[in-house]
């Protein structure tokens, strides 16, 4: 069902961007939890990372830098 709506999907594309802009989906279960992961590429290139768990470490991260808070647990990123 996934790659009829992916297909669909990328028909409807700006004939600019047909056949270079891909959409993917995913998901993981594991025992006791699941995850998904979301992405878009532009020739091949992950442009967009809509992962639950990933996306959540960045906002943490985002979140920490932008405001005046002493925590131990959450490492200020590199980047």
């Amino acid at each position: 069902m996934w790659s009829k709506l992916k297909q669909l999907t990328e028909e409807k594309f700006a004939d600019s961007v047909k056949n270079r802009v891909e959409i993917f989906s995913t998901r993981y279960n594991k025992p006791n939890s699941s995850s998904g992961r979301g992405w878009i590429t532009i020739d091949g290139i992950e442009i967009v990372n809509f992962s639950t768990i990933k996306s959540g470490e960045i906002y943490r991260c985002i979140y920490h830098e932008a405001t005046p808070t002493i925590c131990k647990k959450a490492p200020r990123s590199s980047g």
